[in-house]
C-alpha cells in the first residue's frame, strides 16, 4: 500500500473459500490492509477511497464514475472480453486506468497504486451518467415510431404527459 493508506479487499462471494482465507490470514499479518467478504455500503467506500482497483464490471464501473476517485480496473478476459473493451474504451477517454491481469505482479500493482492516489483527479466531464433522466424521451420516441437519437432531443417531459 501507498504509505499512510489503508488497503480494503473485497473478495466477493464467488471467491473459493481457500483463497479467501489465505487473504484474510495474510492480511492479518499487516496493519494496512483489510479483507472483507461483502459490504453493502461499496458505494458510499468508492467515495471515500483514495483510489479503487476493480475488475471491472458495468457496475462497479459506474458506482466508481460517479466518484471523483481514480479507478484502475484490472478486467475478466476469459470467457468475454467485455469488461477489457469497457475499460479500454474508458481509457481512451482518461476516465480510468486499465492493467491487463497477465501485467499484474505486486511490484506493479503498488506502483499503479502510488501514482494513482498521488496524481490527477481523473478526467470524467465527457461522461454522461445521467441515461436515467432521458429514458422518458426514448420511451416516447419508441411509443410514437421516431428513432430514439432523433426524439430523444426532441421529446419533452410535457409531451409524454409526464
Amino acid at each position: 500500500m501507498p504509505a499512510g493508506h489503508t488497503g480494503v479487499l473485497v473478495t466477493g462471494p464467488h471467491l473459493p473459500d481457500a483463497l479467501r482465507r489465505a487473504a484474510k490470514a495474510r492480511a492479518a499479518r499487516r496493519s494496512d490492509l483489510r479483507v472483507h467478504t461483502w459490504r453493502d455500503d461499496l458505494v458510499r467506500w468508492y467515495a471515500g477511497a483514495a483510489a479503487v482497483v476493480a475488475m471491472g464490471g458495468y457496475n462497479s464501473v459506474c458506482e466508481v464514475l460517479a466518484t471523483d476517485r481514480p479507478l484502475l480496473v484490472v478486467p475478466r478476459t476469459t470467457p468475454r472480453a467485455e469488461q477489457l473493451v469497457r475499460a479500454e474504451a474508458m481509457a481512451e477517454l482518461g476516465a480510468l486506468e486499465v492493467r491487463r491481469p497477465e501485467e499484474l505482479t505486486p511490484a506493479v500493482l503498488g506502483a499503479d497504486l502510488a501514482r494513482l492516489v498521488t496524481g490527477p483527479a481523473p478526467r470524467r466531464d465527457g461522461i454522461d451518467l445521467d441515461g436515467l433522466a432521458r429514458i422518458p424521451a426514448l420511451v416516447a420516441a419508441l411509443l410514437h415510431g421516431a428513432t430514439p437519437a432523433v426524439a430523444a432531443s426532441a421529446v419533452t417531459p410535457e409531451a409524454i404527459g409526464a
